[in-house]
């Protein structure tokens, strides 16, 4: 079947359209120019604009952690596949050697390089901050057992617990420490150490012994509850 070719009449309806659609184009195409011929500058404010958004996330992506100055890195290895260090040892839950896991060296503020995402896990935490008039009590969740009858970890020379490689390699004990953080600001790796802001008592000089031996009593108590729950969760983790 064939069709006739259109008419005059049809051809002057359609005419006006076509018409006005180009005088469209003809804007558009001028509009279109400049972008083609400065193709290179466009794509360069683009990526400009980018990065300004997310640089962090770029700079992460080569293994770039900016820490601020008023934080620290608290790093997490996922995996290692050559060397001779690989898995911590038994009972060890802290890398001091670069093995797989939570790791004693935190990240002090400025710009780190290596620490790829695929490999590393890095959380920017704020540093410690214990107002005056507070203390700040210690649990550490890695190092030797505690001798048999002791509530407190003994004390060691660790900065105030701001080396926590120290800590561990100078024998420091797992559980409720002894030693506590005083008044001020510290770097604390909290994925070694456990804090918790309790008010400080001072007695006074002319204080009564009953009265301090019964703040002590109190101390006492409440280092034993602290080690109690330690030991709970020590064994609910052995068993799961």
């Amino acid at each position: 079947m064939q069709t006739s070719p259109p008419t005059s009449s049809s051809w002057e309806r359609v005419a006006p359209r076509a018409q006005a659609f180009s005088q469209y184009l003809v804007p558009m195409q001028e509009l279109l120019n400049p972008l083609q011929q400065h193709l290179w500058i466009v794509i360069g404010v683009v990526a400009v604009l980018v990065l300004l958004v997310a640089w962090r996330l770029v700079m992460r992506l080569f293994g770039i952690v900016i820490i601020p100055d008023d934080s620290i890195g608290l790093v997490t290895k996922k995996f290692v596949l050559i060397g001779s260090h690989r898995e911590l040892p038994a009972g060890k839950i802290v890398a001091l050697k670069g093995e797989a896991g939570l790791q004693a060296d935190a990240l002090a503020p400025g710009l780190k390089f290596g620490y790829w995402p695929w490999q590393y896990d890095v959380e920017i935490k704020p540093f410690l901050v214990v107002p005056n008039g507070q203390i700040a009590i210690v649990e550490s969740c890695d190092g030797k057992p505690m001798a048999e009858g002791h509530i407190l970890g003994r004390q060691v020379d660790c900065d105030d617990f701001q080396d926590a490689r120290a800590f561990l390699e100078s024998g420091g004990e797992r559980g409720a420490q002894m030693a506590v953080i005083p008044p001020g600001t510290w770097r604390i790796n909290s994925l070694v150490f456990k804090t918790e802001l309790v008010k400080m008592e001072v007695i006074p000089a002319g204080r009564s012994a009953s009265s301090k031996r019964r703040t002590v009593s109190r101390f006492r108590a409440d280092a034993s509850l602290v080690a109690t729950s330690t030991a709970t969760r020590s064994r609910t983790r052995r068993r799961s």
